[in-house]
């Protein structure tokens, strides 16, 4: 987490949260100098902890223009929780439920 500033914070759930962030200056980034996401997804227990890392491992499997581009995955600690960190692209217009709530709002079809 130290090597990422927050722009801000785009949602706030009850597993975790997610964050708009920018690598910091000199930080390791095969990503390289983007905006990007990043899930948060506080995890109790082991169980839920590894539900966590097979939605990233199914992200990282998939390439489609259609699909938001997974980048990395990583560990954080906060407290006695193990945060699954998911490093995503950022899409700019929002996401689908946005875009789908613009077009009926603008009478347009998908």
């Amino acid at each position: 987490m130290e090597d990422f500033s927050i722009v801000k914070k785009l949602s706030q759930g009850g597993q975790g949260s997610t964050l708009l962030v920018k690598h910091k200056a000199g930080a390791a980034s095969a990503a390289g100098d983007v905006t990007m996401v990043l899930k948060q997804c506080k995890c109790e227990n082991l169980k839920e902890a590894n539900a966590a890392l097979k939605e990233a491992k199914v992200l990282q499997r998939l390439d489609h223009l259609s699909i938001v581009r997974y980048h990395d995955v990583f560990l954080a600690e906060e407290g006695q929780y193990l945060i699954i960190c998911t490093l995503m692209e950022y899409c700019t217009g929002g996401d689908l439920a946005v875009h789908m709530n613009t077009l009926r709002r603008d009478g347009r079809y998908l």
